[in-house]
């Protein structure tokens, strides 16, 4: 039995599909379909059976919203089952030759580490799923480039909050330090799912990847408010903390 939002979501026939291969030193060769709808959702592939891990009450976030009388299958564990998955049995730092290839076919290729290409499908899984919590990043990372680094990701994040908030630091900062820590929590359990279920390495460091980049967001704020002031002219207040800390109890969440 699959999520009767994921069935729904795989019926669309509005996607855009983007394939994407990894090519391994040795010459073995992965590739996945990954189909997006226009708003940014990852169309996962329907699975015969889902691994056990990836049901809902296995190691759920104490926050998740979702219940089992909707969905038997943790959004996100039920995405990497059927794209991350497949590394189980490599190591972190085979090195591999990446590529995207989207709708217009245009191509983009990297030669990485697998874990850095694995985190990727995290990526997808946690911020273009179902999942209600990663839900909230998902208009933000429409725009990201493919491939894009734990540092460009973080950029980016910044500067979509600073335009959220009009370039008010202090409440760009407390608004993405508040978002980013149950997505921590995320990356924490779905390394706990997927503990016992690997013969290698990928898995859990492509995870571990995506939670570096959730714990070290806030080291690169002052570097992107430099960047904003002199891209865009921007007069940044990063110093009126009274108005911010009297202000910032409750910010406007993202729609999803």
């Amino acid at each position: 039995m699959q999520n009767s939002k994921a069935k729904e979501t795989n019926q669309d026939s509005n996607s855009l599909d983007n394939l994407l291969t990894i090519q391994f030193e040795k010459g073995k060769e992965l590739a996945w379909n990954i189909k997006m709808t226009i708003t940014g959702s990852f169309q996962q592939p329907l699975l015969l059976e889902n691994p056990n891990w990836a049901r809902l009450e296995v190691h759920k976030c104490p926050f998740c919203a979702l219940s089992s009388k909707n969905f038997q299958y943790c959004p996100a564990a039920e995405s990497l089952a059927s794209t991350l998955f497949s590394l189980k049995d490599h190591n972190s730092y085979e090195m591999v030759t990446a590529r995207i290839v989207d709708p217009a076919g245009r191509s983009t290729m990297v030669h990485w580490p697998l874990q850095e290409v694995g985190s990727i499908f995290v990526q997808l899984a946690v911020f273009s799923s179902d999942c209600p919590t990663g839900l909230q990043f998902k208009p933000l990372l429409k725009d990201l480039r493919p491939f894009a680094t734990n540092e460009e990701l973080s950029k980016h994040l910044i500067s979509k909050f600073l335009l959220k908030h009009r370039g008010k630091v202090e409440r760009a900062r407390k608004d993405i330090l508040q978002k980013m820590e149950p997505i921590r929590v995320i990356f924490s359990q779905l390394s706990k799912r997927l503990a016992s279920d690997t013969g290698g390495d990928a898995m859990a460091n492509s995870i571990v990847r995506l939670d570096a980049f959730a714990l070290n967001i806030s080291l690169y704020i002052e570097e992107v408010l430099e960047q904003v002031k002199s891209e865009m002219g921007w007069q940044l207040e990063s110093s009126n903390l009274n108005e911010a800390q009297g202000s910032i109890t409750d910010s406007e969440p993202f729609q999803g």
